[in-house]
């Protein structure tokens, strides 16, 4: 059964009102909250009192800003396996069903414009690079992968867009899911990423399918990855939402938007309903 959910905001008084217009009156079943929030008492309270009286699963954003599981470094890939374990454990502290994480980057950012003689070299250069660190985070998943089971925790690794982050192509997605760790996670499909890296996120369904447990669902303009509310920019949700339905009828869609407006998260879920139910 297809499921529906929101991300938190940090507001508590902002969170009271989503869990009761979005939850008791429209029905979305799973909220997603940052590890960030870890602090934040009154919020992680009165999310606690929600879920004391009504049903709400849960998935938890583990920490990225200066988090990098793929570094190359050992120091610095150690010490964000450190970072990553500890939210796994406030994930457990909160009964979270799931977690989400990134992959890291290669530490490069000077990529050169396509029309540079220096290009193909560059480029060579980078790809290189980008073996060696997408061998480092096979190493950190299977880590955390160990943990998250012994927490019984669903880790999931999500699809990301700059050139210098992983994974962020379908085939490298499908390559680390699928024959490096033998479908061992799973995959958060962002939807808006997607958009941004150039690659329609029916191509992600293609290759992972059934691995795509969870979803981040935002619009942009296939440029910046601005959180737009459904409708506002270029996604359009078939034939991927119908596709990927198709190969996961349990899966999570969940609309990962600050708060505008309430109705963003209401017609947001309408919108994904109604691509839910179109044919193939």
């Amino acid at each position: 059964m297809i499921s529906y959910g929101f991300s938190s905001p940090s507001s508590t008084p902002d969170l009271k009102r989503m869990l009761e217009e979005l939850v008791l009156k429209e029905g979305f079943s799973w909220i997603e909250v940052g590890a960030w929030e870890a602090e934040n008492s009154p919020l992680l309270s009165a999310l606690a009192r929600f879920r004391k009286d009504h049903e709400l699963n849960l998935s938890v954003h583990l920490r990225f800003v200066d988090v990098n599981p793929s570094s190359v470094v050992t120091e610095i890939r150690d010490a964000s396996i450190s970072v990553l374990r500890k939210d796994l454990a406030f994930a457990q502290s909160l009964s979270a069903q799931r977690v989400v994480m990134h992959g890291g980057d290669i530490g490069w950012f000077d990529f050169l414009p396509k029309d540079s003689p220096c290009y193909e070299d560059s480029m060579s250069m980078i790809n290189n690079m980008r073996k060696d660190h997408f061998r480092v985070l096979s190493d950190s998943l299977t880590l955390l992968a160990d943990e998250a089971d012994r927490l019984g925790i669903e880790l999931l690794l999500e699809n990301m867009y700059f050139p210098w982050e992983l994974p962020n192509t379908p085939q490298e997605m499908a390559s680390m899911l699928r024959n490096e760790l033998g479908g061992r996670i799973g995959m958060t499909l962002d939807f808006g990423h997607s958009l941004v890296s150039g690659f329609d996120p029916t191509t992600y369904v293609d290759s992972l399918g059934e691995l795509i447990r969870h979803t981040h669902i935002h619009d942009n303009d296939g440029k910046f990855d601005t959180h737009l509310p459904l409708g506002h920019g270029s996604l359009s949700l078939r034939p991927s939402i119908p596709a990927l339905v198709g190969c996961n009828g349990d899966v999570t869609l969940l609309l990962e938007l600050p708060l505008r407006r309430i109705e963003d998260f209401i017609e947001g879920k309408h919108l994904l309903q109604d691509a839910a139910g179109s044919p193939l």
